[in-house]
């Protein structure tokens, strides 16, 4: 609004969609930033650390198509992200570099888009 700039549309994903909803006019500067703090404090006081993990992998959904895994993210086009249980990434990540394609867990604390979150779920 500063720049005089007023989109037609907003699209968010994840944390995304309190900027998506900022930008909008519906939240508040101010509201969009007291919201990600207390679903932070939601997540940490009902999500256990460590449970999970999340994998990028430079591939695009059509190459990986045969591995019946769920994707919680589409980065770019040959860029996803998988997240689960820790055993379960780390018996994917031989057979997807034994396939050629690159891949590294990412450094979170929580697996985000992923059953460990579930028990936040009645908080919202």
């Amino acid at each position: 609004a500063s720049l005089s700039v007023r989109p037609d549309i907003v699209v968010g994903y994840s944390l995304g969609e309190y900027a998506a909803l900022h930008v909008a006019g519906i939240i508040s500067a101010s509201e969009a930033i007291f919201l990600v703090g207390k679903s932070a404090k939601i997540l940490q006081a009902r999500c256990q650390v460590g449970s999970h993990k999340m994998l990028a992998v430079r591939a695009s959904v059509k190459q990986i198509e045969q591995i019946t895994f769920k994707i919680v993210c589409i980065n770019r086009p040959k860029e996803i992200v998988f997240s689960g249980p820790v055993a379960e990434i780390s018996a994917l990540v031989p057979i997807l570099k034994a396939n050629g394609y690159k891949c590294y867990t990412l450094d979170v604390a929580f697996a985000f888009h992923s059953a460990q979150t579930d028990p936040m779920l009645d908080k919202f």
